[in-house]
């Protein structure tokens, strides 16, 4: 005797909507801050589930290569979670899900659809805005509030931002560390995710942020990212 199925066609367009929402994550990601530029992920993209690769082998090799790229992997990855918070989707992350996988570096897995809340379409704004900051009108000075307000979003990615202190041009710049929690490939994910969050909190205020081509060494000799925080216009840093 054979059956006929009717699928469940809500959950069929709740499934549809879950693949577009990641598609456009995954292009979201594309525009995140990198340290060595080369973009070194593949999203895998099957059903209400992406998965993030890591792709080594980018132009600029050099000893820090590997962490680079995991740090660049983890902006991109905090980038694709700010544009599924945007569109109201939430997302349960489940990092390195496999250990004979170290190239998988992360699942994202769409749980529920629904309506976002304003503080998180304000953050998927921002990585369309970061781009175009540095051509906004900028402020006179970097606000005092800016400060605590980057070292939360880094804190958040169980990262720490640590402000080196004023550049020779005044209060418009500042240069600062990004550094990982500790010297493992989750911790240079963290960092990356900062790096990322760092970057859109100063653009919703109206600063740039510029990445330094390279790691340094942070707190515990563990690996940071050099960033410089400036305002915008002619006399930024």
């Amino acid at each position: 005797m054979s059956t006929i199925v009717f699928p469940d066609r809500a959950a069929s367009a709740r499934h549809a909507r879950a693949e577009q929402c990641l598609g456009r994550a995954a292009a979201a990601a594309a525009k995140a801050p990198l340290v060595g530029g080369a973009r070194p992920w593949r999203w895998h993209l099957a059903g209400d589930t992406a998965a993030l690769y890591l792709v080594p082998g980018g132009p600029a090799a050099g000893p820090d290569a590997h962490v680079r790229d995991v740090v660049d992997c983890g902006s991109a990855l905090h980038h694709a979670l700010t544009a599924l918070a945007g569109e109201g989707a939430r997302a349960v992350v489940c990092p390195f899900p496999h250990p004979g996988r170290p190239d998988l570096l992360a699942t994202v897995r769409v749980s529920d659809l629904g309506t976002a809340t304003p503080a998180a379409v304000r953050a998927y704004q921002a990585v369309s805005l970061r781009t175009r900051t540095a051509a906004l009108p900028g402020r006179a000075t970097m606000p005092a509030t800016v400060r605590s307000t980057l070292e939360e979003a880094a804190a958040v990615q169980g990262a720490r931002l640590r402000v080196l202190g004023a550049r020779p041009d005044g209060r418009r710049s500042r240069d600062a560390l990004i550094e990982a929690p500790d010297d493992t490939a989750g911790g240079w994910l963290s960092a990356g995710r900062a790096l990322s969050a760092v970057a859109l909190a100063a653009a919703m205020d109206r600063l740039v942020v510029t990445v330094a081509a390279h790691l340094t060494t942070g707190a515990g000799a563990h690996p940071a990212v050099a960033v410089r925080v400036s305002v915008p216009g002619p006399a930024g840093g």
